[in-house]
């Protein structure tokens, strides 16, 4: 920890090793739902009275979440909460955290409907973290929210937020919408790949019931365990066979709590249908557009070349030898964001990087700091 251990009173559980290694936390959480926040940087008066009065939009079909089940009013903060750099800060020193990416807990904001709003909210946002959250002195960064549903302003959010410093990525969402592989978010690729920026996806719209399995799906449950990683692997599999990483070799993705156990699966699944099928790819718009036949890579390659997955939920093997096993197969080495997903009940301390004898001394120092380093350029 750069900057010394705290006084052991303000410590968590967390072992002794992980105080001396440097760690960046991909994907911590500012659970910003009062829409008071927000007012100050609404200027269309129309809008601010809007919400005002009606709050976030939130998802489209609602209903009972989670909370429940923990006997709680709010499983999204179960860890505390924090609102300010100075909060954050306090917070991640507590678990040996040294740097953390901040990026949005709306997760129903993408399956919402009115546009215009959450254009404004996205703006606001991003307006506010500017503001009251990002210090880099202090090792917070963030990630402003792209309007996915609006690719025109994406760019716009894009270009309006590359000059604030602290700003190391873009944040969207792999949901029940438009894939990430679609042509209209063309621009979007070319303006990330000039400034540099990732692309960071992180689940939504699970408690929706309108993807994968339509209404067949009839506890939470299934949904925490299938649809987030579906709706990734869905993405990934369309930004690659789409051709959108052989256009825009330098585009980086990273994808946030999906787990990583699916990923030599995904990957190698993928190879053999290409083997089956490999002329297929040039009837997409992009490939024929650019008279592609084939893939410049295999598709498993992609997973490795443009792709970056955090940790959370890392549901580890029991065996350590299957651990080794795993993060070889996932070349987790390469590919591995450490992550808390604080402040939810699913909060995953680094604990398990040093306690688990499969996880050697480079990889864990790759997946603490390393491949954050490289992709957010911190």
């Amino acid at each position: 920890m750069g900057e010394g251990k705290p006084e052991k009173s303000k410590r968590r559980n967390v072992p002794e090793d992980a105080w001396d290694e440097w760690i960046v936390d991909a994907d911590f959480h500012l659970n910003l739902f009062d829409s008071k926040s927000y007012l100050e940087y609404i200027d269309d008066p129309r809008l601010r009275k809007k919400i005002e009065v009606g709050g976030i939009p939130k998802g489209v079909t609602g209903g009972w979440v989670f909370p429940y089940a923990h006997h709680i009013a709010d499983s999204l903060n179960t860890q505390g909460t924090a609102l300010v750099s100075e909060e954050i800060d306090g917070l991640k020193k507590q678990y040996a955290i040294d740097e953390v990416i901040v990026g949005p807990g709306m997760i129903n904001l993408p399956t919402a409907r009115y546009p215009v709003i959450k254009n404004a909210i996205a703006r606001a946002y991003n307006d506010y973290i500017v503001d009251k959250v990002i210090d880099e002195k202090r090792g917070i960064y963030g990630l402003a929210i792209i309007p996915q549903w609006d690719p025109a302003a994406c760019v716009e959010e894009i270009e309006r937020m590359k000059v604030e410093k602290g700003i190391v990525g873009v944040q969207g969402w792999y949901s029940p919408q438009t894939l990430f592989g679609a042509m209209e978010y063309e621009d979007m690729y070319e303006e990330l790949i000039k400034e540099k920026l990732p692309l960071v996806l992180h689940g939504s719209g699970f408690t929706s019931r309108f993807d994968l399995l339509g209404n067949s799906m009839k506890s939470v449950v299934e949904a925490l365990t299938l649809s987030w990683t579906y709706n990734a692997m869905a993405n990934i599999l369309n930004l690659i066979f789409t051709g959108t990483f052989d256009r825009h070799e330098d585009l980086k993705v990273v994808i946030q709590e999906a787990g990583t156990n699916w990923i030599p699966f995904a990957s190698l699944r993928a190879d053999e249908c290409y083997y089956a099928l490999p002329e297929d790819v040039m009837l997409s718009h992009r490939m024929f557009e650019d008279e592609n036949q084939y893939l410049n890579h295999m598709p498993s390659e992609y997973f490795y070349k443009n792709m970056y997955y955090t940790t959370q939920p890392i549901a580890l093997p029991r065996d350590p030898n299957h651990v080794k096993s795993m993060f070889e197969m996932c070349r987790a080495a390469e590919t591995f964001l450490y992550s808390s997903d604080w402040p939810h009940n699913t909060f995953d301390p680094p604990n398990w990087l040093f306690n688990n004898r499969g996880i050697d001394e480079e990889t864990r120092t790759r997946i603490c700091s390393g491949n954050a380093k490289e992709v957010f350029g911190i």
